[in-house]
């Protein structure tokens, strides 16, 4: 029960730190370009990062509209 707890947590504080980078002007622009970087280290958090904003629902919309739905399945 505690992992299940700490789970939660993990995804509150990721729904959190999505909501607001979501509010700042060109937030999935930036991480767009992030994944066209030669440095593979700077693609993978970049893609990450789009993994969790794909997480939810109420994001998914955005990455739709700017052709980022490829990116992540």
């Amino acid at each position: 029960m505690v992992v299940l707890g700490v789970k939660d947590v993990g995804v509150q504080e990721d729904e959190k730190y999505v909501k607001i980078g979501m509010e700042i002007d060109g937030f999935v622009n930036v991480l767009f370009k992030f994944l066209g970087v030669k440095d593979g280290g700077v693609q993978e958090e970049a893609l990450k990062a789009v993994a969790v904003i794909c997480g939810f629902e109420c994001y998914k919309n955005v990455l739709v509209g700017m052709g980022g739905c490829g990116v992540v399945g």
